[in-house]
């Protein structure tokens, strides 16, 4: 994912675990942990197995709002008050609301300077040696996902009603490079898509979330699928 996975990759300043190697034995689970990061009440209810995604999600945003500091909370409560019900209500995705609310400037990272990213490229290289490591006989080809934020001038003018700092620089800003930079380390096939969601004219994300809608989930099959026919060759 072009902006979670490669930003994730500052585990020290996201709080994300530390990545595990084939073999190693920890006491934690990293990702359980992961999830615990972005859902923690959705994390003790699936322990429990009950609650439906509603109520889950309607707890989620209760605990995410009672930890948030004061200028947290500032920038919450001046979102749109729809938006803050549906958040509240259970009804829309809380984790792109509360990190819009906590990390304003969370999708910004493409345009840091080069020398910025390195860290970011050289942990990334590491995870898809690993991944690469586990079945050596394997074709790993690294696919870089795309974000509306950065191919949908639609879907990034929806994501600013939660608060993020989305310039429209990023429309043209390359989130991909860094992450073929890393899949080119590692020695491993890269495939590129997204010319081809900044060029189609339909939504292809639901408006309020990063994920794909039926639009998006099409042209990304449609947009791999050459490259993986002609991989099985």
């Amino acid at each position: 994912l072009q902006g979670d996975d490669f930003r994730q990759q500052s585990r020290a300043a996201s709080r994300f675990p530390l990545p595990l190697h084939l073999g190693e034995t920890v006491p934690q689970n990293p990702v359980g942990d992961t999830i615990a990061f972005h859902y923690p009440y959705l994390s003790a209810q699936l322990a429990l197995g009950r609650g439906d995604v509603g109520q889950i999600w309607r707890a989620t945003a209760a605990n995410m709002i009672a930890g948030m500091n004061a200028d947290q909370r500032a920038r919450y409560l001046a979102l749109d008050p729809a938006i803050r019900r549906a958040y509240e209500g259970g009804t829309l995705n809380p984790h792109f609301v509360h990190l819009g609310v906590v990390a304003p400037d969370y999708w910004l990272w493409p345009l840091q300077d080069a020398a910025e990213r390195q860290p970011y490229i050289q942990t990334m290289q590491a995870d898809f040696a690993s991944i690469a490591a586990t079945f050596p006989s394997a074709q790993v080809m690294v696919v870089s996902v795309p974000y509306g934020v950065y191919t949908q001038d639609e879907s990034r003018n929806a994501l600013t009603a939660l608060g993020f700092n989305l310039p429209a620089e990023l429309l043209t800003a390359d989130a991909d490079t860094p992450i073929q930079q890393a899949a080119n380390a590692a020695a491993l096939d890269f495939i590129r898509v997204t010319d081809a969601f900044r060029a189609n004219p339909t939504l292809a994300f639901y408006p309020l979330d990063g994920h794909f809608n039926a639009e998006g989930n099409r042209l990304l099959a449609a947009t791999l699928l050459p490259d993986v026919r002609a991989a099985c060759g």
